[in-house]
């Protein structure tokens, strides 16, 4: 016998605020508005039926089980009249991004050294010979949020989060008029990025 929950969600919201995945424009800076990849982490002490034996491995745990969605983000984000198209980041930040671009009619590349991850995942992927980027990229339900955003105003939208937030607001790439997904390496040579997370038809 096969258990089905289906789930449903209503809401109201003022147009104004709304963001939307198919309103990103070529040139857009992307951003994100935490760190990526714990929850995939955390995820693989349930897979292995295994307890967390760290500090590390714990926070890891925690992103997974305790996730905060960014809420208040969301509404600095929607409200900033800065910020062009927004998706939270439930799939992975691969194939996020990926519904961003296929819907706007863009492409985009990712600088590697920008994609933000915690030092609990460094220590983490490090011990077990795991690669921390493919975690960020494939890993999904961390529930940040990923965004594009004016250039011309990128800087001012940065400087803004950071005051309301007192934190960082992740600076990862740009949007770009041909349509191919890439990863601009340390080394400074471009890749293709494959969309590695969560497919709900797969």
């Amino acid at each position: 016998v096969d258990l089905i929950i289906n789930v449903a969600v209503t809401g109201v919201a003022k147009k104004k605020s709304l963001l939307y995945r198919n309103t990103a424009k070529e040139g857009d800076v992307i951003f994100c508005t935490g760190l990526l990849g714990d929850s995939k982490a955390g995820l693989d002490f349930i897979l292995k039926s295994e307890q967390p034996k760290n500090v590390h491995e714990k926070r890891l745990f925690e992103a997974h089980c305790l996730p905060r969605p960014h809420i208040e983000e969301g509404l600095f984000l929607a409200n900033s009249g800065i910020v062009h198209s927004c998706i939270d980041i439930s799939d992975g930040l691969s194939s996020d991004l990926m519904h961003i671009a296929e819907e706007s009619n863009v492409g985009f590349i990712l600088q590697e050294d920008a994609i933000p991850v915690s030092p609990d995942l460094l220590h983490y992927c490090k011990e077990h010979g795991y690669s921390a980027i493919e975690y960020a990229l494939a890993g999904g339900e961390d529930y940040v949020l990923v965004c594009t955003a004016d250039a011309k105003k990128a800087t001012k939208l940065e400087n803004d989060f950071y005051k309301t937030f007192k934190r960082t607001l992740y600076r990862i790439g740009t949007i770009t008029k041909e349509k191919k997904y890439l990863m601009q390496k340390n080394d400074g040579t471009l890749s293709d990025i494959k969309p590695k997370g969560w497919d709900h038809f797969a």
